[in-house]
């Protein structure tokens, strides 16, 4: 993805903030950066709930280090140039001393070089690519790297007897991300991986790679495909030709179309985030935004109180802020975040359970068994 960090760099013309220890009677200025609007929203809505339930929590019991925090909201509009604007905006025209978001690794991998230019500390809740687990300075991320994503589903396909396996992916650091974890972790005996299918951008006609993965004869494919388009098409794809072999496939139930339409994906098995998340949390939550919130939002509302506890350890000290967010370990709602040595979350070892799609219903697969 360097062509991106080129892109990204190109288009910043901001020179490094530099702070200094924030004076008494100043609110702690802090950005958000999610799209709540388009096809990422469904992602970006929960974590930027999260976190203002949790600034409301910390502003109601005297701040942080008797400071509040003002947080100022920018709509990434689910788009890569506004996710560049929005982010250049927040560091040099509003100063913010960190940036919480974006969601999900698209937008996540787009800021990564603009926080190290601008040595702005960024917390993000979803998002992880390979990139991530480079040196950074200032990127941080409350997911884990993407074999702990796929570790119960390629352990499940490889007690499953395939013979012929296919993994079709959508191009995007998460896909491949996870594509490529999957190969690395599918080690069946006797079974048979085929090169894996990367699908062009915005593809949705895939009556033709259904086609072909008719004639390979694989008893199983893997489907990594992006939602919003190309993950329902093909599911419609497969039920239109008669496509009988075991499909499995990362959370669907994200996408819309699934969503309302679950029968496309009838049979598959497919991992779903699902983590032990505090009670009172998910009571807070649905109280107050009348929805049940995502896997993610805990992460967002993690990362606001790891950052009160890394600035009062801090003292204040702004510039030495990144070092202190690196060092601090935090143990809430989403269960332990520690940053490992690139800012990755090492702290969480599991965090998805096993669905199957049945008589249009998404059942937790041990239950579908039965």
């Amino acid at each position: 993805m360097k062509h991106i960090a080129n892109f990204v760099l190109g288009l910043s013309l901001l020179c490094g903030v530099s702070f200094t220890s924030y004076a008494d009677d100043q609110p702690i200025k802090l950005g958000a950066l999610f799209a709540t609007s388009g096809w990422a929203a469904t992602g970006g809505k929960p974590e930027l709930n999260a976190l203002l339930l949790a600034i409301d929590e910390i502003n109601a019991s005297g701040g942080i280090a008797g400071h509040k925090i003002q947080l100022i909201t920018e709509d990434i509009r689910s788009d890569f140039p506004t996710t560049i604007s929005a982010f250049n905006k927040l560091a040099s025209l509003d100063k913010v001393v960190a940036i919480f978001g974006p969601n999900w690794a698209e937008f996540g991998e787009i800021v990564i070089p603009l926080a190290e230019r601008n040595k702005v500390p960024t917390l993000m809740a979803s998002p992880y690519s390979p990139s991530f687990s480079e040196k950074h300075s200032y990127i941080f991320t409350a997911t884990p790297e993407f074999e702990v994503h796929v570790h119960n589903l390629t352990e499940h396909i490889n007690k499953q007897h395939h013979n012929r396996v296919a993994l079709v992916y959508s191009p995007s650091p998460y896909f491949e991300g996870l594509s490529q974890a999957a190969v690395d972790n599918l080690k069946a005996p006797g079974a048979h991986i085929l090169p894996p299918i990367e699908v062009l951008p915005n593809e949705t006609d895939f009556k033709s790679i259904v086609a072909r993965l008719q004639s390979s004869k694989v008893d199983a494919v893997i489907a990594f495909l992006q939602e919003g388009a190309a993950v329902s098409s093909f599911f419609r794809a497969a039920r239109g030709l008669k496509f009988n072999s075991q499909i499995y496939s990362y959370d669907i139930s994200f996408d819309e179309t699934i969503h309302k339409e679950p029968g496309l994906a009838e049979g598959t098995i497919f991992f779903r985030y699902s983590m032990a998340i505090d009670p009172k949390f998910e009571s807070s939550y649905a109280t107050r935004f009348k929805e049940a919130s995502s896997y993610s939002a805990p992460f967002a509302y993690d990362l606001m109180y790891l950052f009160k506890q890394a600035f009062e350890n801090c003292k204040g000290d702004l510039p030495k802020l990144n070092q202190c967010i690196s060092s601090t370990e935090h143990h809430g709602v989403s269960g332990t975040i520690r940053f490992g040595a690139t800012g990755v979350n090492t702290g969480i070892k599991s965090m998805t359970q096993l669905y199957r799609v049945r008589n249009g219903k998404f059942i937790a697969l041990a239950e579908s068994a039965q």
